[in-house]
């Protein structure tokens, strides 16, 4: 028994046929009546134009963007790329300036710590040296006007005294000092203490005798010094 075909509601027209996809043909108003065959033929002619241009659709379209979308994402990329490059560079160009401005820095660091190193150095050297030749300055001129030249240094305050750029210092300041340390510790001079045998064997002073200690400046003598004072016999009044 032959299929029933579907009757067109609004124009009331039966189906040509139904295609295996369930798609409905159905007659064209106006159009001369043709057989069945021939329907068919048309319809399936109008089924594979569908087809065909959708598969023309498809292959134009592609991903979407054609072939001028395509061409423009290229160019897009290329550019990125372009500018990914570039800006890499320019890290690694400024990267190594840092780097050169840093071992610059470092090196302006180390030259100034050397330099400040060997100005500490020779000035160290140059007091050394003028504190030897003041040292030696004022022994000498000690020598014949305290019984121990040595002392000069210890009493004198020797920062009074200044070495020049030549080495030499001044000779007259520091006889004036030395000649202000005997009137101040006067038991510090050197005395004239020769002695002369006598006919018994025994001894005398020639010239005056000794300058005697006081009590007064006893006490501020150093047991060293008493020692000595009284090997000169300048504790004879106070030892009776």
């Amino acid at each position: 028994m032959a299929e029933e075909l579907p009757v067109h509601p609004s124009t009331g027209l039966t189906a040509l046929g139904v295609l295996p996809s369930g798609r409905i043909v159905w007659p064209v108003l106006g159009a001369a009546p043709d057989d069945d065959g021939d329907g068919d033929a048309g319809d399936g002619q109008d089924g594979a134009g569908d087809g065909d241009s959708g598969s023309g659709d498809a292959g134009q379209d592609g991903d979407g963007l054609g072939d001028a979308g395509r061409a423009a994402l290229d160019k897009e990329r290329k550019a990125r790329r372009d500018a990914d490059r570039q800006l890499k560079q320019l890290r690694k160009e400024l990267d190594e300036l840092r780097a050169q401005q840093q071992a610059g820095a470092d090196q302006d660091t180390a030259q100034q710590a050397a330099d400040k190193a060997r100005r500490e150095a020779e000035a160290a050297a140059l007091a050394k040296a003028n504190t030897r030749i003041l040292a030696a300055e004022v022994k000498a001129a000690a020598a014949g006007k305290l019984a121990d030249p040595s002392d000069a240094a210890r009493y004198l305050d020797m920062s009074e005294f200044e070495v020049s750029d030549d080495g030499t210092v001044d000779s007259d300041a520091i006889a004036e000092a030395i000649s202000d340390l005997i009137k101040a510790k006067p038991y510090l001079a050197a005395k004239a203490s020769g002695f002369q045998g006598t006919g018994d064997g025994g001894a005398r002073r020639n010239g005056s005798a000794p300058q005697q200690v006081t009590e007064a400046q006893l006490k501020t003598m150093t047991p060293q010094q008493i020692v000595k004072a009284r090997q000169e016999g300048r504790l004879a009044d106070l030892l009776g």
